[in-house]
């Protein structure tokens, strides 16, 4: 339930920000991840429960296409397991973390994605 909720969550707070920065891409959502797709790159947000085995999804993934960007959402990071089976990921998030939490995690990876700078 936690990751149906969360990975609902990751496409609100993805639909917003490309509202608001109004950029033009195409986002499809599957089961178990979201692919936004530019004009020159893809970025995937992949949202799997502890049982799933996730190397094989991200090395499918990059099979596909080698330079798309990949951040995995999953609720125990096992950093070991990610460098021992050479996942080349834009980043890790941990789905356990609030809502708050885990939206400025999202945004600030779409922040580096779409190279949109914020002044403090």
């Amino acid at each position: 339930m936690l990751n149906i909720v969360k990975h609902f969550w990751l496409l609100i707070t993805v639909k917003r920000y490309i509202k608001k920065y109004k950029l033009k891409v195409k986002i499809s959502n599957q089961f178990n991840s979201l692919r936004i797709t530019t004009a020159t790159n893809c970025l995937y947000f992949i949202t799997l429960t502890h049982g799933c085995n996730y190397g094989k999804k991200v090395k499918k993934i990059r099979r596909s296409n080698v330079s798309v960007q990949i951040i995995l959402l999953i609720p125990n990071i096992d950093y070991k397991r990610i460098f021992n089976e050479h996942l080349e990921l834009l980043g890790v998030i941990d789905i356990k973390k609030s809502l708050e939490g885990f939206t400025n995690d999202i945004s600030g990876y779409l922040d580096y994605f779409f190279n949109i700078e914020k002044v403090h």
